[in-house]
């Protein structure tokens, strides 16, 4: 673990990244996020497979915090806590994405906050912070995601303070988490890395051919983030999950203090894919 400062370690970022990529907040229309990057179907899937457990109405968020962050009951409480931040206090920080060689994106550390907004809550636009990537242009100039934001507003973020902004006061607490690392390193030394360094090795590995020897995909270095805001909220916290989830003759409501929706028994039983 680093024994920087967030604010250090941020300063410490803009050193290495040079002109490698540029960091920048896209202004995505709602209807473009649910449609590339979101469905918005994470919530039902988590609802379906919850439901299958006995007891799960009395699981609290202190009991689920504990658990992994994969599990449903975590995810469910923890899109609760997300979705009434979101409607109180408005999107702190954009939601984090990148290029995919698969999937052509990869949400990530903000998948379940992608999830949130496509599934409970509508926007008029969603902020996409985006790693825009000099080798992605001469390497993969007719992939999908390569230059997809062209159309929309960008914001370059230019130096560390302005980078921090985005997380506001949390930049001064232990509450946030940030390390940056070349992809040399993280190729090179993967698993044995930061869990929250290890998409961007998924992100690449099936075309290792091309970006491995290449200076500038070699040399580009990605600042990886742990934000502990919403986990914190759990924690003593003795809502249960049958005081957000409340089944009815039709459907089943998503209940918070800002938030009644309702999904139709038809939605929920959709299967994974």
């Amino acid at each position: 673990m680093p024994e920087r400062t967030p604010k250090q370690e941020l300063e410490h970022y803009f050193d290495k990244k040079k002109d490698y990529h540029r960091d920048i907040i896209v202004d995505v229309p709602y209807s473009y996020f649910t449609d590339k990057f979101d469905k918005g179907n994470e919530i039902c899937m988590r609802i379906r497979d919850i439901r299958q457990r006995d007891n799960w109405q009395n699981i609290t968020a202190e009991e689920a915090e504990i658990t992994s962050g994969g599990a449903d009951e975590f995810y469910l409480h923890k899109a609760a806590i997300i979705a009434d931040s979101i409607n109180k206090n408005g999107l702190y920080t954009p939601v984090h994405a990148h290029w995919d060689w698969s999937a052509g994106q990869t949400r990530h550390p903000s998948n379940d906050k992608a999830s949130v907004i496509s599934g409970l809550i509508e926007m008029e636009t969603v902020p996409v912070l985006w790693r825009d990537c000099r080798f992605h242009h001469d390497l993969f100039p007719d992939a999908e995601y390569t230059n997809w934001f062209k159309d929309f507003p960008v914001t370059e973020i230019t130096s560390p303070e302005q980078y921090g902004e985005l997380y506001g006061e949390q930049i001064y607490n232990s509450q946030i988490r940030f390390e940056s690392q070349t992809m040399t390193y993280i190729w090179d030394n993967y698993p044995e890395i930061w869990g929250k360094l290890k998409p961007l090795y998924t992100c690449y590995n099936g075309v290792f051919d091309k970006v491995r020897g290449y200076e500038d995909a070699e040399n580009c270095v990605y600042c990886a983030v742990f934000d502990r805001y919403h986990r914190l909220r759990m924690r003593g916290n003795q809502k249960k999950l049958g005081d957000i989830l409340q089944p009815a003759t039709e459907g089943i409501f998503f209940v918070t203090e800002t938030i009644e929706r309702f999904y139709p028994w038809e939605q929920i039983m959709v299967k994974r894919r």
